[in-house]
């Protein structure tokens, strides 16, 4: 998956995470600006800084940042997808497609051979070759 795409993706969850925000903000019902509002805020800012963070370094994969993003959108699906109004609505399916093209990222930008171990015989010469008696 190329980056664009993923960028444009968490732009657009974002943006009906901040629509959502403003409705729970508006909404008579307390109950859902109670449960919806915070979730819907917290998936905005983590969405916000891993954008930020994949346009200031964009040949790191930012695990963590992905992680919290998920977490934050997964809860903001949890809360508010039991309401029923335009926004929420909105705000889960965007978000639901947005994961779907985290995971897919994440997992095309993860590579093995990035994590190479030396075999425990070469870490064994190593060790020994360092700690060699001085001859006097």
């Amino acid at each position: 998956m190329e980056k664009s795409i993923l960028l444009d993706s968490i732009y657009e969850c974002v943006e009906a995470c901040e629509n959502l925000a403003t409705a729970c903000t508006q909404s008579a019902d307390k109950k859902m600006a109670n449960n919806c509002l915070s979730e819907a805020i917290d998936c905005a800012d983590a969405g916000m800084i891993l954008i930020i963070k994949l346009n200031e370094e964009p040949d790191l994969l930012h695990r963590n940042l992905f992680r919290q993003f998920v977490s934050y959108c997964k809860a903001c699906i949890n809360s508010c997808e039991k309401y029923n109004i335009n926004q929420a609505l909105r705000a889960v399916i965007i978000c639901r497609k947005t994961l779907e093209h985290c995971a897919r990222y994440v997992t095309e930008h993860t590579h093995v051979d990035q994590y190479q171990f030396a075999s425990p015989s070469q870490s064994r010469k190593n060790y020994t070759q360092r700690w060699k008696p001085v001859v006097t």
